[in-house]
């Protein structure tokens, strides 16, 4: 598992920021349901402190790209109850010259539920599709202050 030191960028650092990342203007892609996930599935929580997506290190997403509103209120009825609105507010960064994104490595700060997470991501282990799976830390912005 790598770590999120292996991750920092030398030089300066830019913010990239889009309207699918903070939830503000429109984007050509249907929204994810992630919001209608029990409580407790995705977000800060004191059980997450320190640790990443799975024991192993890996996150594994499955990604549905939705056609439109009659879809996704065919799949959020399927989802369990109850739910609740969920609001991040993500930050993106990386180098000036784009050394991160031309490895295909993230650098992610997120705020949720008032806490900070910070998170390395690795780039994709296998080839793209509905399933993906990379490395990932994350750590809370409290243990990132304290050294950890």
């Amino acid at each position: 598992m790598r770590s999120a030191s292996k991750f920092r960028a030398s030089g300066s650092i830019r913010c990239v920021s889009s309207p699918a990342a903070t939830g503000q203007g429109s984007t050509d892609r249907p929204a994810c349901p992630s919001a209608c996930l029990p409580p407790g599935r995705n977000g800060v929580t004191p059980d997450r402190q320190g640790a990443t997506m799975a024991g192993d290190g890996i996150e594994r997403e499955f990604k549905l790209m939705l056609r439109d509103a009659a879809e996704r209120a065919r799949i959020e009825a399927l989802l369990p109850r109850p739910r609740r609105l969920l609001r991040q507010r993500n930050i993106f960064l990386d180098t000036e010259d784009g050394r991160l994104a031309a490895a295909r490595l993230t650098l992610r700060l997120r705020e949720e539920n008032a806490a900070w997470l910070l998170t390395a991501k690795g780039p994709p282990l296998a080839a793209p599709g509905a399933l993906s799976a990379r490395e990932e830390a994350e750590r809370l912005k409290r243990e990132v202050d304290a050294g950890n």
